[in-house]
């Protein structure tokens, strides 16, 4: 039902005779010219006001609508004339008034070929106006029209966010960019941000939306083939669509003869049919390419969650190694001569030396890294010997307070180590590590150092639980690699 009129606009050369509707942009009207044949119009009443220059708001609203008006093209609203209101000088576009429902309502009553082609054809009217320099940038089911006399799709409000580009009314300018839910990211980052990608990720989540009934989650991307199997295809040409802007379709045409090739595809198979057992094979595929997507979509979050757990962990670690490197060098490099403590700032290689005390006499440095295996000590060959961690497959970890865990399974990469190496050879002797572990939750699980004469003993791992323990593990590893007793 329509609106009934709630300002008393006056608008040259139109009878306004009822409300359509009101949007962010203002109020659209039904309307009539004042001529003898009362040709029907749509005028759109662009309030609130838009421009707080009031020195070039005529020159520059007439100049960039004159633009929009020169756009010709069946699948975009023809603008008939443009201005200001009467009595408060107001922005008006007179448009030809377009019968007909909008793209969603109409798309939910069609086939999926159906609605396929109407973003075919919104994607060609799209094309033509980029070609034309003018974008749209609120593109979405609403403003499509299906013109009830020949079915075909019509793109309502074109240009509008053109004619209002630049304006320096910060509180607007989130207006003219879009709706939520339709914008890109890129844009919702950078408002200012324009480019044709723009309307081409608002026509992705449009198609999939009058496909399903509900936009796409960006997140967690449901696959169209839990509507039906035939739209199975369409979801890489949707993602691409909506991916990040580098991966997005580059023009409308480009999208659109992705569309049609799916469109001529769909139709030729409803022509001819398929045999029984094609449509079974089609369907095991559908589900195979389904569980697939959904293992990888498990397997992407299992290592994004991984990747935030080891970050947390390593600031921990490396900050709690740097007190410890401080510390023993304050405590020692007075009593042991030419000595230093260092950072390593650009170290390569395997492991990843971060941290360093280098005793320029004896020519040999204790490094702390990153190390990606568990599997071998450095340098070590003993065959007790478990791996950096000394963990026997099967074994239970051993806490400091002596209380059961359950078994280690999987460690985190990289980890932690601390090793010496030197010219007197060419080893690389671990006398510490650390890594994240998973038993019941990711802990934090180090080699065991039993005493300076048994630093690769297997009788472990121990679990560290606070900052101050690892502080203390690694000043301990250190004072092991000096061969300095410090068991009490």
């Amino acid at each position: 039902m329509a609106e009934s009129l709630n300002q008393n606009y006056k608008v040259p050369g139109y009878n306004l005779l009822e409300c359509l509707g009101q949007g962010g942009f203002g109020q659209v009207f039904r309307a009539e010219d004042t001529s003898p044949f009362k040709v029907s119009a749509a005028i759109k009443i662009i309030s609130p006001h838009p421009f707080t220059d009031p020195k070039y708001v005529e020159q520059r609203f007439l100049r960039e609508a004159e633009a929009v008006r020169k756009l010709n093209h069946g699948g975009i609203v023809r603008y008939l004339n443009s201005g200001f209101t009467e009595d408060k000088m107001i922005p008006f576009l007179a448009m030809d008034f377009i019968e007909g429902d909008t793209l969603k309502s109409s798309a939910l009553r069609q086939s999926y070929e159906t609605r396929v082609d109407y973003m075919i054809q919104a994607l060609d009217a799209l094309e033509y106006a980029h070609m034309m320099g003018v974008l749209h940038r609120d593109i979405k089911p609403s403003n499509m029209l299906i013109r009830k006399s020949d079915e075909k799709v019509v793109i309502v409000d074109f240009g509008l966010a053109f004619l209002l580009e630049g304006i320096s009314n910060e509180q607007f300018s989130t207006r003219y960019v879009g709706s939520i839910g339709y914008i890109p990211p890129e844009v919702i980052a950078n408002f200012n941000h324009r480019e044709r990608t723009h309307d081409i990720f608002s026509c992705g989540i449009t198609l999939y939306e009058i496909l399903s009934g509900q936009r796409p989650n960006l997140q967690n991307y449901e696959s169209l083939s839990l509507i039906h199997a035939d739209l199975a295809s369409l979801d890489s040409i949707i993602k691409q669509a909506i991916s990040p802007e580098e991966n997005r379709f580059k023009t409308a045409k480009e999208f659109s003869d992705r569309l049609r090739y799916w469109l001529d595809f769909a139709i030729s198979r409803n022509k001819v049919g398929t045999n029984k057992i094609a449509e079974l094979a089609r369907k095991s595929l559908i589900a195979k390419k389904n569980e697939e997507e959904r293992r990888n979509k498990e397997h992407s979050e299992k290592l994004e969650k991984r990747q935030a757990i080891w970050e947390e962990k390593n600031a921990v670690v490396i900050s709690a190694a740097k007190q410890a490197f401080k510390e023993m060098f304050l405590a020692l490099s007075d009593l042991m001569g030419d000595f230093d403590f260092i950072d390593v700032p650009e170290a390569k290689g395997e492991p990843l030396a971060l941290l360093a005390f280098k005793d320029r006499i004896n020519k040999i440095q204790i490094i702390f890294a990153q190390i990606n295996s568990f599997n071998e000590p450095i340098g070590s060959k003993e065959r007790d010997n478990y791996g950096l961690l000394g963990i026997r497959q099967n074994s239970n970890p051993v806490r400091r307070n002596a209380q059961p865990t359950q078994p280690v399974s999987g460690f985190y990469k990289p980890g932690w180590v601390i090793y010496t190496e030197g010219n007197q050879s060419q080893k690389k002797i671990a006398y510490g590590c650390i890594g994240i572990g998973q038993s019941l939750e990711p802990k934090l699980f180090a080699r065991n150092i039993r005493s300076n004469k048994k630093a690769h003993s297997s009788n472990g791992p121990i679990i560290l639980n606070s900052f101050e323990e690892i502080c203390e593990y690694v000043s301990k590893a250190i004072a092991d690699a000096l061969h300095l007793d410090v068991n009490s």
